[in-house]
This record gives C-alpha cells, structure tokens and sequence, in this order.
C-alpha cells in the first residue's frame, strides 16, 4: 500500500481516534501494533467470500442458466480454454501457475499482451518470468473493468478478442496459449456468438448480494 515503515503506519493509527474503541473492542485493549493491524487486515479479508453467484446457485440446484450463459459455460471450459488459466472455486487456477517469489507461492502467467514488455512484472524478480502477472479471480469480473495489469482493455469483449486473434508470440508465453502444432500463439477462432456467450457466462459470477453487503461498504462516508 506504499508504506515500507510499519513504524508510520502504527503511528498514523493511534492518531485516528476512532480507532481507540474498535480496537478495545476487537483486541481487549487499545494499544495499537504491527500483529494487531496484520491480523484485523487478514480477518477482513477471509471475510470477504463471494459464493452467491448465479453460477452457484445453478451449481446448487436452485437455478437454471439461460441458452447463452449455458452456450458460455460451455465454451469457458471447452473450445475458449479459459479453465486452464481460471479453474478452481475461485476461477484463478492458484497454486498450478507460477512459482515461489519472496517465499510466497504466485499464480502468474505470461498470456501474450506483448512482444515486448514496458513492465516486466514478477520478471522485475525472476528473469525467467518476464511479462508473468497475477492470475485473477473471474468471480465478479464483470464488474472489475478496466483489465489487466495496466488496465488496457475497457471491456470483456476486447480481452476475449485478445485470446481470440491478438496473443503476442513472446518467448515466455504460457505454454496453455501455444499451438500444439505450430508451436506460436493459439488463436481460439471464437465466433461472435460464442463471444457473446462467454460474456453470458462470465455475467453469472457476479454475487450481488456480496456486491452490496454493508459490510464491505465505506465505513467512512
């Protein structure tokens, strides 16, 4: 969050007087520390669970897709390939791509945005993983514009045309984005409908209720 003295951080708390009884309340006390702000920070952020999307619910049995969301669904894990980077209940395949970085495991992939990179990403701390970056959550995704890591692409429908006609041939592109045959970068060749129904898809892993829960609203205002 651009500090790197946790000294400040605990002395910008402790000025904040609204903090006195939130911590009193949380921790016994009022006394302000590094642990205490680590593990307030790490308890919201396990809170904040999204598992009340249309796509659970039609998991669940509560619900039906559409034609198109079906269509989609059908294209995610089938012929857009879209599963071997964003699988998992989180859709972000943590844990099968990337590697170990600071101690910590990053689930990162170099998907082709370019031939050559004005950020490295975690290359800046491995040279054999140039152009690598995070792999991200799809849950709400449609909600989350712009994307990627410099924001370049405004809609759903311009990164699917990325995976579909733009991948750039890098030498560390992620093997799951090469042609068996060819060895260059795939292009998926998707047609405008199944484009459309992969937006479809991607629309029912938005958790409204999650969206909109108090809890996560800006307790500020």
């Amino acid at each position: 969050m651009g500090f790197d003295d946790t000294d400040f951080i605990i002395a910008k708390v402790e000025r904040a007087e609204y903090y006195d009884d939130l911590f009193a309340s949380a921790f016994g006390d009022s006394e302000v520390t590094e642990d205490r702000i680590a593990t307030a920070i790490s308890q919201f952020l396990s809170s904040m669970i999204s598992g009340n999307s249309k796509f659970d619910r039609v998991n669940a049995g509560e619900e039906v897709f559409t034609d198109l969301e079906l269509k989609g669904q059908n294209v995610f894990f089938g012929e857009g390939r879209c599963y071997t980077c964003h699988s998992g209940q989180d859709f972000n395949n943590r844990g099968f791509f990337g590697g170990p970085i600071g101690g910590e495991w990053a689930a990162t992939a170099n998907i082709g945005l370019d031939e050559v990179y004005a950020d490295n990403g975690a290359g800046e701390l491995d040279p054999e993983r140039l152009g690598e970056f995070k792999i991200p959550t799809l849950r709400n995704i449609a909600q989350t514009a712009p994307y990627m890591h410099d924001g370049r692409f405004a809609t759903l429908t311009e990164v699917i045309n990325h995976y579909n006609n733009n991948i750039a041939d890098h030498p560390n592109l992620a093997e799951e984005l090469r042609d068996w045959e060819t060895d260059g970068a795939i292009k998926l060749g998707l047609d405008e409908v199944e484009v459309q129904a992969l937006i479809a898809f991607l629309h029912t892993l938005t958790d409204d209720s999650y969206l909109s829960d108090p809890k996560f609203s800006d307790p500020f205002e």
